[in-house]
């Protein structure tokens, strides 16, 4: 079950915690640069299946731009 206020991130990824250990590969989210890889997690909840990018990685790295 997935807890309230919480966003998909794709890759079976609910909430920041997850996209950022299954997506990025990071384990603890405050780790996580301001530059980067907080963008491209910014960017994915848009559209998760067009932007994930372990699926789409060219239309991921452009969405953070």
């Amino acid at each position: 079950m997935v807890p309230e206020n919480t966003i998909f991130y794709a890759n079976r990824a609910n909430g920041i915690g997850a996209a950022a250990e299954g997506v990025l590969r990071r384990q603890n989210p405050p780790t996580l640069d301001l530059g980067a890889r907080a963008a491209m997690l910014a960017g994915i909840p848009a559209s998760p299946g067009d932007y994930d990018p372990i699926a789409h990685y060219n239309r991921a790295k452009q969405r953070q731009g």
